[in-house]
């Protein structure tokens, strides 16, 4: 089974997220390679509230090319 296909790779970035939002606190901003992808999973985790209550945001590089 493919990890990444499957989502199970998601709880490092979610827990990353974690430790990020309880070290810095508000309006903290992250850049990830799948950012747009990301953003829906953070959104719908249990983090998710916390991490729109401190205002979190994820950020995509300048060159991504969009499909």
């Amino acid at each position: 089974m493919d990890m990444v296909q499957s989502g199970e790779l998601t709880k490092y970035p979610l827990a990353v997220v974690a430790k990020l939002l309880d070290a810095f606190g508000d309006r903290l901003g992250g850049g990830y390679d799948i950012s747009y992808q990301f953003q829906a999973t953070l959104d719908n985790s249990l983090l998710g509230p916390l991490a729109c209550s401190l205002h979190h945001t994820l950020l995509v590089g300048t060159f991504h090319r969009h499909a």
